[in-house]
């Protein structure tokens, strides 16, 4: 059952926009880093590239249950340090 409501709102229209609108972001986000400009969900320091995905997380959650699939809400808080890449 769950599996079937899966497959449906991945084939949904809100789908594709939840996904086009979080690619979107991310694409904006990692352009002003490469131009020097990162600041809020990346950043670069010395090398390092900042990673918060705490707020994309808790929009795609909410979007998701917004869209009828209340496991969503499951999901769990991204609370705490964020991810770092080291570039070098």
């Amino acid at each position: 059952m769950a599996n079937k409501a899966a497959t449906r709102f991945v084939q949904s229209n809100k789908f594709e926009t939840i996904w086009v609108d979080a690619n979107r972001g991310m694409h904006n986000a990692a352009v002003r880093v490469l131009i020097g400009h990162g600041r809020g969900a990346v950043e670069v320091n010395g090398g390092t590239v900042t990673l918060d995905v705490g707020t994309a997380v808790e929009t795609v959650e909410q979007d998701l249950v917004d869209a009828g699939l209340s496991p969503a809400e499951e999901i769990p808080d991204v609370n705490g340090p964020t991810e770092h890449v080291d570039g070098k």
